[in-house]
């Protein structure tokens, strides 16, 4: 989702609540390599927005947002969160071929 002009910065990745709040306890973020994982509770219905975060060392960040929708739509049409994320970053990179994120 993010690149940078240096091929050798350390860039160190966040994700929150869009609103800056921390993840829900049922939603993990692995910072090292990039994957979320968890499993809604049952019943939870409506959209969770997160934003992922890119801080270089020198302070420069940028973030997207990300939206996962979650409701009682059955067990066929029902896709997982890394579907969900995976359709997400896609739609982002199609999205950013032609302007491409600099930090």
């Amino acid at each position: 989702m993010f690149g940078h002009s240096d091929p050798l910065a350390n860039v160190q990745f966040a994700m929150t609540q869009a609103d800056g709040r921390p993840l829900p306890a049922w939603l993990k973020f692995d910072a090292r390599t990039g994957q979320v994982s968890g499993t809604m509770p049952p019943g939870f219905q409506g959209e969770l927005t997160l934003r992922l975060t890119a801080r270089d060392s020198q302070g420069h960040a940028v973030s997207t947002v990300i939206k996962l929708k979650a409701g009682d739509v059955g067990p066929a049409a029902r896709s997982g969160m890394a579907e969900q994320l995976q359709r997400h970053a896609q739609l982002r990179a199609g999205q950013l071929a032609a302007q491409r994120l600099h930090l």
